[in-house]
């Protein structure tokens, strides 16, 4: 199962583990602008890869100020929240 959470990060799951697997753009060199994939984090459930996911995005963006985090990780549960939503209502269907 892959749930998409955003442009930059994924979530997918093989037979042992959940995958936090990243999107990264080659930036310089013969491949500038190729995109490849990242596995940044491997847990055990869904709960744990989407912390790791705040965590991960967190640590990786220019934010800063306690306003802006908060801001940052409310914007970031938004969208899990919607993707979780609407991978409950394909699961169901």
């Amino acid at each position: 199962m892959i749930l998409k959470l955003n442009g930059t990060y994924r979530i997918e799951t093989d037979n042992k583990n959940v995958i936090l697997v990243e999107q990264k753009e080659v930036k310089d060199g013969d491949r500038k602008g190729e995109k490849y994939s990242v596995n940044v984090g491997y847990y055990s459930d869904w709960k744990q890869a989407v912390k790791g996911c705040l965590k991960h995005g967190l640590l990786n963006s220019d934010v800063e100020g306690l306003v802006a985090i908060d801001k940052h990780l409310e914007q970031c549960e938004k969208n899990i929240i919607a993707k979780c939503e609407l991978l409950e209502f394909e699961v169901t269907e």
